[in-house]
């Protein structure tokens, strides 16, 4: 987002430009050997002691150099989530977060152990923190319809737009963003937590391009003539994923409980299946019981929140262009052009 604090903006930049310092003297002190992980070891201890003197701001482009030239150390992925996120930079921490989890896919060493979990828990534990945003240029075509343009070079805050991420809803941190066509119309689109919105600026189409089907969401509904009904069912779409995942979590609680249970009457009473045991495992056996009622009780309700959201995207599908599922580690999402 473009700075609107030039105090701000002084602070960053003076944090940026001892970032690059830090950077340039350590290139300059290698002895001319050429190796990755030693060169990755040195900057990453660096980035590490400024970061714990509470300056993430400094040590963020040190990690990320330290990962550029050694993508073995995940050490450095995890830091740059956890530094993005302590900057408030949620988008940016949500995404090193999903690339920390689908790296350790692949990874088994002990260190990394646990990673994984803290992964999944900070994409839903940032999910709510971040907005999506979608941007389309769209022409008048000459039946009356729309076309897409995708040859319009797009700019947000200044910045260019990839070409393949027209159309897509992308995670973006809350604020003001400014989309305009190079030389071309511009809108201001504010995003909040948790909010959705698509922006469509019209432009006129090269001559290359061909038409499309008609456009759905915001675009479609000008183009088209359609409501916002749609929105109410991808609103009911995710509240009812939403509840059927926190509901699976209850029941992974429940089960781990209950082998618990099971774990401490086993060790208080090893021929429990057989014979009698001690009164004072009672406790343990209740607690068991409790756990088991409670977890097929949250596993049948998150169950059927998946697959009424599954269904209600699956309806919404109809009147989109574009619909997928997207697993991240523990995470099932959908993104689409609504």
């Amino acid at each position: 987002m473009k700075v609107v604090s030039r105090r701000l903006a002084f602070r960053t930049r003076v944090r940026a430009g001892a970032a690059a310092l830090a950077i340039a003297g350590n290139l300059v002190t290698r002895t001319g050997h050429a190796d990755p992980a030693s060169d990755a070891r040195v900057l990453f201890a660096r980035a590490r002691a400024i970061r714990l003197r509470g300056d993430c701001a400094t040590a963020l482009p040190l990690f990320r150099h330290t990962f550029e030239i050694y993508r073995e150390g995940l050490g450095s992925l995890r830091n740059i989530a956890e530094c993005e996120e302590e900057e408030g930079h949620y988008a940016s921490a949500r995404r090193a977060w999903s690339d920390l989890g689908q790296a350790l896919v692949t990874r088994t060493d002990a260190r990394y152990d646990g990673w994984a979990e803290d992964s999944r828990l900070a994409l839903a534990r940032l999910a709510p923190r971040v907005g999506r945003l979608a941007v389309d240029v769209v022409a008048p075509s000459p039946d009356g319809g729309r076309i897409a343009n995708r040859d319009a070079r797009v700019m947000i805050n200044g910045e260019a737009l990839a070409p393949e991420l027209l159309g897509i809803a992308v995670d973006r941190d809350p604020g003001t963003y400014v989309v305009e066509i190079a030389g071309g119309p511009e809108t201001r689109a504010e995003l909040g937590p948790g909010d959705v919105k698509w922006v469509t600026l019209e432009w006129p189409a090269p001559a290359s391009s061909r038409a499309l089907p008609p456009l759905s969401g915001p675009a479609g509904e000008r183009a088209n003539g359609r409501t916002g009904d749609d929105r109410a069912i991808v609103a009911s779409a995710w509240a009812a994923s939403a509840l059927g995942a926190a509901a699976l979590t209850g029941a992974a609680i429940g089960f781990i409980v209950r082998e618990h249970a099971i774990d401490d009457i086993r060790s208080g009473c090893p021929n429990f299946q057989s014979g009698p045991c001690d009164p004072s495992l009672r406790s343990a056996v209740d607690r068991g019981r409790v756990a088991t009622t409670l977890g097929d009780v949250f596993l049948a309700l998150g169950g059927a929140g998946v697959v009424a959201g599954v269904t209600l995207f699956a309806i919404h599908q109809k009147h989109v262009g574009h619909f997928s599922l997207v697993a991240e580690p523990g995470v099932l999402s959908a993104e689409g052009r609504f």
